[in-house]
């Protein structure tokens, strides 16, 4: 895929810019900014968006609802294969997509669906941010890059490694994709709980990316959306 990168000093939010102006840019536009003044996440909270960060949005046609239901486990194999092209240091991922540096969140993503079949995946990753920025704000399983590794990529260079991971990985066998993810996925054989309630071990991911969960009733379930609390983590 050819992706065409525009980039600002600062917007509101990079998936509300693309959203609102897809139908002027072709598959494979990137919008990506230093800062974001409203950055949004998963379940309708704020994203924070300090400007040491990379923030950007691309456009996508998923081939059919199946691949689009997929987006965010590609985006997060792409976004810790990519922080490791650039650092050498591989991130671990919590279903769905966070991405995780020994358990702190250094990344939010954002999947949107707009018309025509086309989706904007939103990716922001926290950078440079210091500890004690996340520590004042009260975020304390949140981190950056540089406060977990000591090392800081230059954001274009990160910017491009991600991209290159999410091009490969879109034309992978979702079987492959998968094997990928559960070897990246921390979730498994942990203890959790689902925002829904559900308590148990979780067990494997299906082929359509869900989790697998063991209950502590020794009830097999499968979990589609949501978010899962690991023990010991958040």
């Amino acid at each position: 895929m050819k992706f065409t990168i525009t980039e600002f000093d600062s917007l509101p939010s990079t998936n509300s810019y693309l959203k609102e102006r897809a139908a002027d840019f072709p598959i494979g536009q990137v919008i990506c900014a230093k800062e974001q003044s409203s950055g949004r996440g998963r379940l309708g909270r704020q994203f924070t968006s300090p400007e040491s960060g990379l923030y950007f949005s691309v456009l996508l046609r998923p081939k059919s609802i199946e691949e689009t239901l997929f987006l965010p486990i590609i985006a997060g194999i792409a976004v810790a294969r990519g922080i490791q092209t650039d650092t050498g240091v591989l991130p671990l991922l919590k279903w769905p997509n966070d991405v995780l540096l020994d358990g702190k969140k250094i990344c939010g993503m954002l999947a949107e669906g707009v018309a025509d079949g086309r989706v904007v995946l939103g990716i922001g990753i926290n950078i440079g941010a210091s500890r004690t920025y996340f520590d004042k704000l009260n975020l304390p399983h949140v981190s950056s890059i540089l406060a977990q590794t000591g090392k800081k990529p230059e954001r274009l260079n990160l910017l491009d490694a991600v991209l290159s991971e999410l091009d490969s990985l879109l034309d992978k066998p979702h079987e492959e994709v998968l094997t990928i993810y559960r070897g990246l996925c921390l979730t498994l054989g942990q203890e959790i709980t689902a925002s829904n309630g559900i308590c148990g071990v979780a067990k494997d991911i299906s082929q359509k990316g869900e989790l697998i969960v063991e209950t502590t009733e020794k009830k097999m379930v499968v979990l589609n959306s949501g978010e899962v609390s690991i023990s010991g983590m958040y």
